[in-house]
Formats: structure tokens, sequence, C-alpha cells
């Protein structure tokens, strides 16, 4: 028969309760951590790419109800195309919307990808039905209007040949210096520069950041900033999506950066990708693109 003495009854005691308060512990922890993650990090970690407004005008005029999803701008269908002197029409039963204006005429359905019509137009992205009302992304729209896109500072603006600027004059739809970037482009903007360029000086963390205002312009990735950044089209662009230092908080030097950046503060021309060549496990940036510059511990390329 085992016998137990009191004392080791106690020590088995203690030891369960310490495993107890150990548990309680992490969970303890778990949820400060949980806490600690602001809203918004905490919905781009479990819902993926934020759904917000856009600051989107056409011609100089304002396009309300617009969103950006998955890194892509959306504006209503309807509210667009009738203020731009267009026919919308709406077949129910087929969920397709038609389009006609300036000798052109499209069709736009639900979940396809593009219009067609008088000549197709392609996207990468779907067109959507939110709250009963169609949705296509600005590219798309752009090219039915035979517009052109521009991203400036967190704005989108399409300007269309009717409305084209004379020789040394400027569009109505081109926004004022320094006044179109939002608060959400300045919280992603720092943070990948606080993760890229943390200790980099000044200059190396306002050329970071122009890079990915670079690509925001170019029709080659998505059209925000937060889109570039978690953008895997070719897989991760930036490895702090995936080790999660995107979501630390960014120094005092690096929301100044971001703000010079967004303010129209540029070291790198038109810069699309940088590494740093001491560090990086990868190098088809350095055989496949155009070396621009040095600054601080990144090399910049074309």
């Amino acid at each position: 028969m085992t016998r137990i003495s009191l004392r080791n009854t106690k020590a088995l005691r203690h030891g369960a309760c310490a495993v107890h308060v150990a548990r309680a512990a992490h969970v303890a922890r778990a949820v400060h951590v949980a806490r600690a993650v602001s809203g918004l990090a905490l919905c781009a970690l479990l819902c993926g790419a934020p759904v917000h407004a856009a600051n989107v005008t056409v011609d100089g005029r304002a396009v309300y109800n617009t969103f950006v999803e998955n890194g892509r701008t959306y504006v209503p269908l309807r509210a667009l195309f009738e203020g731009m002197g267009w026919e919308v029409g709406w077949d129910a039963g087929a969920r397709c919307a038609t389009i006609a204006g300036a000798g052109c005429t499209y069709e736009i359905r639900e979940n396809a990808y593009g219009l067609s019509g008088t000549s197709d137009i392609a996207s990468d992205v779907p067109n959507v039905n939110r709250g009963g009302k169609l949705y296509i992304p600005i590219r798309a729209a752009a090219k039915a209007l035979d517009g052109a896109v521009a991203y400036h500072r967190g704005s989108v603006t399409v300007e269309t040949p009717a409305n084209s600027a004379p020789a040394g004059g400027s569009s109505a739809g081109t926004p004022d210096t320094g006044a179109f970037w939002s608060e959400d482009d300045l919280y992603w903007l720092s943070r990948i520069i606080e993760a890229e360029a943390g200790g980099e000086p000044m200059e190396g963390k306002i050329a970071v950041g122009n890079t990915i205002l670079n690509r925001v312009a170019s029709g080659d990735y998505p059209d925000t900033i937060y889109g570039v950044i978690f953008d895997k089209q070719w897989g991760t662009q930036y490895t702090p999506t995936s080790n999660g230092t995107i979501y630390n908080t960014p120094s005092a030097d690096s929301v100044e950066a971001a703000r010079r950046c967004l303010s129209g503060e540029n070291l790198v021309g038109d810069c699309l990708f940088f590494l740093n060549p001491d560090i990086a496990k990868s190098f088809w940036i350095v055989n496949n693109r155009t070396f621009y510059c040095s600054i601080g511990d990144h090399d910049f390329y074309l």
C-alpha cells in the first residue's frame, strides 16, 4: 500500500496551484496583448484589408460613397456615370447594369472582372454589390470614361478629355498641395517606415516612404498605402507584414518622415524597390532592376 505523507500532499497541492496560477497568468497576458493591439491593427489581423472611404474626384467633382478594399478603390456605378451625363440601366434578373454615353456602351455584371462592350475593359478585381448598389474599380471606370487616373497623397483623381486643362493651366481635379492625405495614410506609412527603416537617418526613412508612395501611383500595384504594404500578388512584399513588426508603434522621426513623404518630399525619384544588401536573402531586385542610389544601409532601385 502506497503511503503519501502530509508533506507530499501539500507539495502536490502546491504544484497543482502553481500550474493553475501559471495558466491564469498566461491567459491574462494573452488578454493584455490582445487589448494592446489597436482596433485597426486587430481588424487587419483578423479580417484582412479594412474597408474605408476613399477621397475620389472626377473632373473636380467629389464622388461619394466610395470605399477601398484589398488595396483597390471602388466607386458607385450609377452615381458616377449619371453624374457624367451617361444613361444607366439595370436588369435585376441578369444582375447586370448597362451604361451608355460618349458613343460607348458597356455591360457591367456583378462579380465579373471588368466591363464588356464597345471595347472590353479588364480588371484584376471584381465588380461588387454593396447594399443593393453596384460598385466598380476606379481604374475600370476611368478607362470607360477615357480618363486618366492620378494618385496624390491619399486622394484619387480622374480627369476626362472634356475637362483637360489647357497648356500651362491646372485641372479642376488636381488637389491642392499638402491637403489630401488621411490619418489612415499616415498610420500605415509611418509604421512601414519604422519597421523597415527605424534605425536609418531621416533621409533613409523618407526614401523608404517614397518607394511606397511610388507604388501607390503605379498601375502595377494597389492604389492605397495599406494595399501596397500588404500586397501579396507576387508573394509577401515587406517582411514586417509577416513577422508582425508592421504593428509596432512608430517613433516620432518615422511619423515625421511619413508626413514629409505625404507632403511631397522625394529623395529617390521613381524608385519602387529597396533592400539592405548586407542582410537580404533574395537578390532578385539587384539582378532585375536598375540601381538608383544608396541612402544609409539601403540601396534603391527603379
